[in-house]
C-alpha cells in the first residue's frame, strides 16, 4: 500500500544531527504524514535511526556532494561518476512508484537536482549556506540552484540575498522561510539543568559559557578559546565560570579538533576551567545547561539552528555581526553582536554577561519571546509542504 502513495525523494549531504540534518528531520516528520518519503544519504549515521522512526525508506549510496576534495582533475572525475551513478540509481528506484517531487537539502548536494532534471520532476532546494569563496565556485553553485529548482527555500534573508546576486530576475523563486526547533524537546520547563552540571562536577553558582557546533576553519572555536583565556585572566576571583566546547569535525578535518585541544591545554587556567566534549545525543540537556551561548563565526552564518535552539531555552547569545545571525540575535536585547575575529570585543561582551546576572535574565526573557514569535518549526514545515502542493497540485 505504501508504494501507491505519492512519493517525495529527499537528498541530503550528511547523516549527523547538526543544524541542516535537524531541519531535514523535522520536515520529513511532517511530510511522512502525507507522503511516502524516500531519503538518499551518502553515508550512515545517527540521522538514519531518527528517520526510520517515521516509516521512511533510507538508501545509503554514493552521491554527488560538492566538497573541496573534488577541486582537482581526479576529484572532478570522481564527482561526475557519483553524479551520473546516483542518477541511474534513482531512476531504478522510481520506475514503479509515483514520485511527485524531489527535495534537495543544502546546496552542496547535486544528485537531487540532476536526477530531477533527467526525470523531469518538480525540484525544491533547501539552501542554508553562504559560500563566498572561491568566487567561481560560489557563482556556479548559486547559478545551479537558481536554474534547476522550481522553488528555493532560504533559512534567512542573508542566504536569499546571497543567492540572488547570481540569479537576477528570479526573485519569485527564492523564499525566506525561517526554521525553528521542536518546542516539546527544547522546553525550558521540562529540562533538568542540573544533569549536565552534575556530570561536569559544577555547582549551580558556576556560569557556563558554551560553544556548540562543528569545529572547522570558519566557526571561530579558537577565537572563543582565546577570549575565554582573556576573561579568566581578568575575572573577579569571587566569580566561578566554566567554558564548554561541544562539537565534532568532519572525517577529513581532525586537525581542527587537535588544534583546539592544544590551545585549551596551552593555558593552565583555561585547561582547568574548560571542558571539550563531542556531539551529545541528549544535546538539548547540554545546551540548556549553558548560561551563555557563543557563536564566534568568522564567516557569515546562514542562520544557525543552535542559535534558535538557545533562544528557545532563554539563553542569551553572543555572536558575530554578519550573515543570518543579525536576523535572529537582537544586539543589546537578546544578546550581543561583535565583529568577527575580534577576540577583545568577544571577551568584553561575554564578560559583561558573566558579571551581570540581571542582564542575562533580561535577555533570556526577550530571547524566549523572539524565538516563539519568529522561529517556528511548525510554520517552516507547513510553508514548505504548502509550496509542494501549490506547485505540483499534490493536495
Amino acid at each position: 500500500m505504501l508504494d501507491k502513495l505519492p512519493h517525495v525523494f529527499y537528498f541530503h549531504a550528511s547523516a549527523d544531527l547538526y543544524g541542516s540534518d535537524y531541519v531535514l528531520l523535522e520536515l520529513i516528520r511532517e511530510a511522512s504524514k502525507k507522503y511516502q518519503v524516500v531519503v538518499f544519504l551518502p553515508r550512515t549515521g545517527p540521522l538514519v535511526d531518527e528517520l526510520l522512526k517515521y516509516n521512511v525508506k533510507v538508501y545509503v549510496t554514493k552521491l554527488a556532494v560538492l566538497r573541496r576534495e573534488y577541486f582537482s582533475a581526479i576529484g572532478f572525475m570522481e564527482f561526475l561518476v557519483n553524479l551520473i551513478g546516483s542518477a541511474y540509481f534513482v531512476y531504478l528506484m522510481q520506475k514503479r512508484i509515483n514520485v511527485v517531487a524531489f527535495h534537495t537539502n543544502t546546496s552542496a548536494m547535486w544528485s537531487g537536482f540532476f536526477s530531477a532534471w533527467i526525470l523531469r520532476k518538480k525540484h525544491y532546494w533547501q539552501v542554508m549556506e553562504i559560500i563566498e569563496k572561491p568566487k567561481f565556485v560560489s557563482w556556479v553553485m548559486s547559478r545551479v540552484v537558481g536554474s534547476f529548482s522550481d522553488k528555493i527555500f532560504c533559512i534567512s534573508d542573508a542566504v536569499r540575498l546571497h543567492f540572488l546576486k547570481s540569479n537576477k530576475g528570479k526573485d519569485d523563486k527564492f523564499l525566506t522561510i525561517y526554521h525553528g526547533v521542536d518546542r516539546s524537546v527544547y522546553d525550558i520547563d521540562s529540562i533538568d539543568k542540573s544533569k549536565v552540571r552534575t556530570a561536569l562536577n559544577l555547582d549551580a553558582d558556576t556560569t557556563i559559557v558554551g560553544f556548540a557546533g562543528r569545529f572547522n576553519a570558519w566557526k571561530g572555536q579558537e577565537i572563543f578559546a582565546l577570549a575565554a583565556n582573556s576573561i579568566l585572566s581578568n575575572l573577579n576571583p569571587a566569580i566561578k565560570v566554566h567554558f564548554l566546547f561541544m562539537g565534532s569535525v568532519y572525517a577529513n578535518q581532525h586537525k581542527y579538533l587537535t588544534e583546539l585541544r592544544a590551545l585549551l591545554d596551552s593555558s593552565d587556567q583555561l585547561k582547568s576551567n574548560s571542558t571539550l566534549v563531542g556531539f551529545q545525543n541528549d544535546f538539548q540537556d547540554w545546551l540548556a545547561a549553558m548560561d551563555i551561548l557563543v557563536l564566534p563565526s568568522k564567516l557569515p552564518e546562514p542562520n544557525a539552528t543552535v542559535t534558535i535552539a538557545a533562544m528557545s531555552l532563554g539563553i542569551p547569545v553572543v555572536g558575530t555581526n554578519i550573515g543570518g545571525t543579525v536576523e535572529s540575535v537582537l544586539d543589546g536585547h537578546t544578546g550581543f553582536l561583535v565583529p568577527p575575529n575580534d577576540v577583545n570585543s568577544l571577551a568584553e561582551k561575554i564578560s559583561l554577561l558573566i558579571h551581570s546576572p540581571s542582564t542575562r535574565s533580561e535577555f533570556s526573557k526577550k530571547s524566549l519571546v523572539r524565538a516563539n514569535s519568529m522561529f517556528s518549526i511548525d510554520n517552516y514545515t507547513d510553508r514548505v509542504l504548502r509550496e509542494y502542493e501549490a506547485e505540483s497540485h499534490m493536495s
